[in-house]
């Protein structure tokens, strides 16, 4: 038994509906956004329990882990875009393409199937811990081992553009499952640990302006007639550019500091 992994996925399950109670009061940004960090850790926790278990035992828990993410992700990718529309002063598109209030309506749509949602988490999550129950220290640590040599396997080798989002996947799971181990453990991973979560947050910033990018795209402003609006989209494509170029390079230099030095 894991007493550790199962401390922290009890603490999961306490946030996870504190902030579902939160949101439920307050229907903001914010607690949604802190109700998506809960739903993240959990899933890390559930793709360990496939890796050992098989996917099967957690099927049901994980299609319902997903459906949540994806509702409440809706009202961030929607978020991301207003900021950065906002901080580039895009008014026209803005207006004409991304409405304040289509936030608004996706956080009002996600409040009306809480009911629904907190009923199913109810009776599902209580399964994952009869899992975790099972599940010996031993396993955890030799689980989060494994990923740490994973991790620097890859960084050692190219990785390209298009591999970039599932690594820092795989950067974010082992981060997160170190808190599954006793932090003496923890300790021994300090400087990789450090380095990861840089490289990860650079990945992110590049990730969201993709994200950015991909939206504005399938709008399809380039068929807009007001010259305004063409005006912004020109610049808005320029600078989405500029900036992804600036995280690839930033995401290499790392990389490549990270080959050049021997991490024990």
């Amino acid at each position: 038994m894991s007493a550790k992994i199962e401390q922290y996925y009890a603490h999961r399950v306490k946030n996870i509906f504190n902030h579902l109670h939160n949101f439920e009061i307050e229907i903001t940004e914010t607690s949604i956004h802190d109700f998506r960090v809960e739903i993240k850790k959990t899933k890390a926790l559930i793709k360990f329990l496939r890796s050992i278990y098989g996917k099967q035992e957690t099927k049901k828990l994980k299609q319902l882990i997903d459906a949540l993410f994806q509702e409440a992700g809706d009202s961030r990718e929607m978020q991301l875009i207003q900021n950065w529309l906002t901080e580039n002063h895009l008014t026209e598109i803005q207006t004409k393409y991304f409405p304040p209030a289509n936030i608004r309506i996706a956080l009002n749509s996600f409040s009306k199937k809480l009911p629904e949602f907190k009923l199913k988490l109810d009776k599902a999550l209580p399964d994952c811990l009869k899992i975790l129950e099972k599940t010996n220290q031993i396993t955890v640590e030799q689980y989060v081992l494994k990923l740490r040599h994973t991790i620097e396997k890859k960084i050692q080798k190219k990785i390209t553009e298009d591999e970039l989002h599932e690594f820092r996947k795989l950067l974010k799971q082992w981060m997160y499952s170190l808190n599954w181990v006793s932090e003496k453990e923890k300790t021994k991973t300090n400087y990789l640990f450090s380095y990861c979560n840089k490289l990860q947050e650079s990945i992110g910033v590049w990730h969201d302006n993709l994200i950015i990018q991909k939206n504005l795209l399938e709008k399809k402003i380039h068929l807009a007639k007001e010259i305004e609006v063409q005006r912004e989209y020109v610049f808005a494509l320029q600078k989405l550019h500029q900036s992804l170029k600036s995280a690839e390079l930033d995401i290499k230099h790392q990389i490549k500091n990270y080959q050049r030095t021997e991490i024990t």
